[in-house]
Formats: C-alpha cells, structure tokens, sequence
C-alpha cells in the first residue's frame, strides 16, 4: 500500500512537471473573440513544447459547453509538437478547418451575451516521434498520457444588420439608379433633336 501511494505521488509530480514545459496559446492572444447569434467562430492557436519528449494533442474541448457548440479542429490533424518543431502555430480557417476548433454561437442566444470559458488540450508525450514510423511503438515510448495544458477563452455576441435590410437598400438604391439613370439621356437625345431657332 505505502508503495502504491509513493508511485501515485511521484507521477502526480512528474506530471506537474511536464506540464509545465507545454505552453499552449490561443488567436487573438486575448482569447477574446466576436460573433452574431448563428455564427461559427474560432480561434487559431500557437502550442510550445521546451521538453525532450513529443507531445501529440490528442484532443480540445471548449469549457464549459453544456450545448455542445464547440468543435475540435486540432486533434484530427495530427499536430506533433517536439525537438524537432518545438512551437506549431495555425491560425483559425473555419472552411479548411484549421486552428485549434470552432464555436457555434447558438442562434437564440441574446444580443451583448458574454460566453467565457476556458480550451483544454489534452496531449501524450513520447521518447520517439509519433511520425517516426521505422522506430515509433506507441506502447514502448509512451511517456505519459492525459496531460492538459488550457488557455482562458471567451465570446461576445454582437448584432449584425439583418440581410432583408441590406437587399432592401441595394434594391432600392438600383431602382434610384435606374430611374435617374436614364433620363438626362433622354433629355440629350431631345435636346439635340431639336433645330437650331425653334
């Protein structure tokens, strides 16, 4: 028993102190970002590893989520994070799918809401690179598994103009155009149909 407990605190420590070697930051830096009810945000993100081990992110979650808006992006790209590239940066590209994940502001959420919260990566560190496929042996070179790293996180959600509001005015805006549009050609061709003394 006194041994099993030694062993859990030591991996408790040594867990602390691999942790501490990860850093993991989010696009805007603030974390901050913006977006109208119904929208699909995101954030880019920027992960550091000073350790000798490969850290391989294996998942991100948006906390809390109680509506499940958040989307993980980073974890199906099989980001690698070590020796060899010790900072992975991408920034947020919701059509490719790239940065760290998406939100989707629920359409029914009023107007000035603050959504703060946190991301949570969780990484696995290994003595070999996961990419390493000659020597890689996911067993034998696991390091430790479960680790997380979080960035603070929030949404504002803002107004954005209505769409029938803006076809409205383009709509009128071409009628305008239209109508003033063709009638000093009109006025010309008269003009210059007239003879000269009448």
């Amino acid at each position: 028993m006194r041994k099993a407990i030694q062993v859990l605190l030591l991996a408790t420590v040594s867990t602390g102190l691999a942790t501490a070697d990860i850093a993991f930051s989010l696009d805007p830096a603030s974390g901050a970002i913006s977006g109208a009810p119904g929208e699909t945000v995101g954030w880019g993100f920027t992960v550091s590893n000073s350790l000798s081990d490969y850290a391989e992110i294996t998942s991100a979650i948006f906390v809390p989520d109680p509506t499940n808006q958040f989307t993980d992006f980073i974890s199906p790209q099989f980001v690698i994070v070590g020796p060899g590239s010790p900072v992975v940066s991408q920034a947020f590209d919701l059509g490719l799918q790239e940065g760290v994940g998406s939100y989707l502001i629920p359409s029914l959420t009023p107007v000035g809401a603050h959504l703060a919260g946190s991301i949570k990566l969780t990484y696995d560190l290994y003595t070999v690179s996961p990419n390493d496929m000659a020597n890689f042996d996911p067993g034998a070179d696991l390091e430790a598994s479960g680790l997380t790293v979080s960035a603070d996180a929030s949404i504002d959600v803002v107004a954005t103009p209505e769409p029938a509001f803006v076809v409205l005015w383009a709509t009128m805006l071409a009628i305008i155009a239209i109508r003033y549009g063709r009638k000093p050609s009109r006025l010309a061709v008269r003009e210059t149909a007239r003879p000269f003394g009448a």
